[in-house]
């Protein structure tokens, strides 16, 4: 009776592995193996056959009459491949064995270190090794004992050895030892089979010297393992990296002792050329450029600045021929006795760069004055300093109308109570700019009219706006430019110029006190005198040793009769005993040469006589002279004749004549012999 019976049938299927892989084996069909044995050739019959497997030999060996390599079952023939491969190994914990790596290529009893453990000491590596744990205490006082006396041996031998005279050493303990001969007998040994012998130590005498000599060197012994090294293992190097790493020999380019023939490749690969790449930075260029820039620039720059300077010193050497013109007209119009009429410009139509000129110029100043007739009046003052000449001997340096703003601007706090002097600064500066923007004016009168009325009426019409605006009296810049129309006479000129230097005097010596202030003392004034003024003035001398000048009371030394011995009576009016500076001038200090200097060197005696010998006296006097007579004292002195040829009236009436009458043609020839 079954189990299976038992039990109910199952509800589900089941499933069996094993049932499942025995069906599986049941339904295939069964394989028998079956040995194919090759069968060589007999023998005899064998021409053309060469056995190629290992069945063609059967269980016999090689067939020798057949002469090609044969390996029966294999033996003899090289199984090993060149590969580099290794198999993959495994440790006793199921790692990998990277050691094999290491490994490769060296002998099998060859110590190699790879791993990490391997630089560690024994120690280190056990952990639980029971002879690193601590000692208890009685051990440590044990070893401690032991190192001490051991030390002391050592120390106390040093220091005996050391010493010329030493105590005798402590003799250690007897030792018994039995002593059994190998010779028994009556005839040997006193007829004892045994002896006990006892062992002491043998003294040393304390003053024996020492027997051997302890001074030889001892070869030093072997150094520490090197530190193992963790790399991989070598490999072969290619052919490329061999010619890497190939160096050139040494050619020398100036000895060649040997007379070695060079081929010139060689020479360029010993001189390393080519080895590095060459590498030109891109600043090299920029840098370049920019100094050719730079240089360009320079250069324009210092063309244009000497154009300029050529053309200002082109303008200024006009400007002088031009005053030197008028001045020569000038003095020919005095010698003739013309009187030349001033020239003026008039003070319109304004062009419209100049009326917007002064516009904005009166809008500056009235923003710093609060005066709202700013612009005509600084427009009618212009006109009238123009007249003067003011603005004509000033054309070559007019700023720009950049210039001039800022002008403007840096002088226009000078209308608000300043000097009239500032305010007369101001108004110079101002003229300098605009004079350049006054396109139109009037065409100036012919200086060469003598009506003194049309003259007249001229300078009344140039000065009816300025008394016009002198008669406000609320008016600040009137306060500040206070003046009349002025004639340009002699007169004037020379005050103004006076008054110009005397300004600009006294400005340098504001200046150099401000910077300065020792600079220009008086005691410097009266230093850089001439020796003569000094002299003329009486100066005393600076820096001279006072010499026989007394410079304390000399009563004060002659005290040796008691204290007031020496005064006098104290009604008398004697305080100063000797003149102040007596011989103390600067007239006294200069170097006068002696009479007798000379006289050795030249000879005294003889050098008077050449001189009172007079050498200029003829042979043969003239009939009538008489050379007793005294000589001159004095120059020559002649008596003055009257003008026999009457050039000095001639002459005052050509500066007293009248105007010539063709004035033009005049000018033309001046201007002809000029320009030869």
């Amino acid at each position: 009776m079954e189990l299976s019976s038992i039990l109910p049938a199952p509800v589900q299927p089941i499933w069996d592995r094993d049932d499942e892989r025995k069906k599986r084996a049941l339904s295939q069909p069964s394989t028998l193996l079956v040995s194919a044995h090759s069968i060589a050739p007999p023998y005899g019959q064998r021409r053309g056959w060469v056995p190629r497997h290992v069945t063609d030999y059967g269980d016999g060996g090689a067939f020798p009459e057949i002469h090609v390599a044969q390996y029966p079952l294999d033996l003899g023939r090289k199984t090993t491949s060149n590969s580099n491969s290794l198999a993959v190994q495994l440790g006793a914990d199921g790692k990998v064995k990277y050691d094999v790596i290491a490994r490769q290529g060296h002998a099998k009893d060859k110590i190699v270190y790879s791993k990490l453990s391997d630089l560690l000491p024994v120690e280190v590596v056990a952990e639980n090794d029971p002879s690193l744990e601590k000692p208890d205490q009685e051990e440590i006082d044990d070893i401690t004992e032991r190192t001490r006396q051991a030390l002391m041996k050592i120390t106390n031998s040093k220091i005996a050895a050391a010493m010329p005279v030493r105590a005798a050493e402590k003799l250690g303990p007897a030792q018994f030892i039995r002593y059994t001969p190998s010779q028994q007998g009556a005839a040997f040994n006193s007829g004892a089979k045994q002896r006990v012998i006892r062992l002491v130590e043998a003294q040393v005498d304390p003053m024996e010297p020492p027997r051997f000599k302890i001074n030889k060197k001892i070869p030093r012994g072997p150094p520490s393992p090197p530190a193992p090294v963790l790399h991989s293992p070598t490999r072969r190097v290619t052919v490329k990296e061999q010619k890497e790493w190939k160096i050139p020999p040494c050619i020398s380019n100036w000895k060649n002792a040997k007379g070695y023939t060079v081929p010139l490749d060689k020479r360029l690969a010993a001189d390393g050329r080519g080895l590095q790449q060459l590498h030109i930075n891109e600043n090299f260029a920029k840098l370049a450029e920019s100094l050719y820039i730079a240089d360009r620039k320079a250069r324009e720059a210092v063309e244009t600045r000497a154009q300029l300077e050529k053309k200002l010193a082109q303008k200024e050497k006009e400007a002088k021929e031009e005053h030197l013109r008028q001045l020569a007209q000038r003095a020919r119009d005095e010698r003739a006795g013309i009187r030349t009429a001033p020239r003026f410009e008039t003070f319109g139509p304004w062009g419209p760069s100049a009326r917007e000129m002064i516009s904005t110029s009166g809008h500056l100043i009235y923003a710093q004055s609060s005066e709202d007739r700013s612009t005509e009046y600084l427009r009618q003052r212009i006109s009238i300093e123009i007249q003067r000449g003011n603005a004509t001997s000033i054309l070559n340096i007019i700023p720009s109308r950049k210039g001039l703003e800022g002008t403007i601007q840096r002088f226009g706090p000078c209308f608000i109570g300043n000097a009239q002097q500032d305010s007369q600064e101001f108004l110079r500066f101002l003229l300098l700019g605009l004079h350049e923007y006054i396109n139109e004016v009037i065409e100036k009168p012919d200086p060469k009219f003598t009506d003194i009325a049309e003259i007249v009426n001229v300078n009344e019409k140039a000065s009816k706006p300025w008394s016009r605006f002198l008669k406000v009296d609320n008016s600040k810049i009137v306060n500040n430019f206070v003046g009349h129309p002025k004639q340009a006479d002699d007169d004037e000129q020379e005050r103004e110029a006076l008054r110009l230097d005397r300004h600009k005097e006294r400005a340098r010596d504001r200046n150099l006190a401000r910077a300065a202030p020792d600079k220009r003392s008086k005691l410097q004034r009266e230093r850089e005198r001439d020796i003569s003024e000094q002299i003329a003035l009486g100066m005393p001398a600076r820096g001279v040793a006072a010499g026989g000048e007394g410079q304390f009371d000399q009563r004060l030394f002659g005290q040796a009769q008691g204290l007031g011995h020496g005064y006098g009576d104290d009604e008398a009016y004697d305080v100063y005993d000797k003149p102040w500076r007596e011989g103390g001038s600067m007239a006294n200090h200069i170097y006068r040469p002696g009479k007798n200097v000379d006289k050795e060197v030249y000879g005294g005696e003889d050098l008077e006589k050449a001189i009172r010998t007079n050498r200029f006296v003829p042979d043969k006097e003239f009939g009538g002279t008489d050379r007793t007579g005294a000589g001159r004292a004095g120059p020559v002195q002649f008596e003055k004749e009257e003008d026999p040829f009457g050039l000095d009236q001639f002459l005052s009436q050509a500066k007293r004549a009248s105007k010539r009458k063709e004035p033009e043609k005049r000018d033309d020839r001046d201007k002809r012999k000029r320009r030869d």
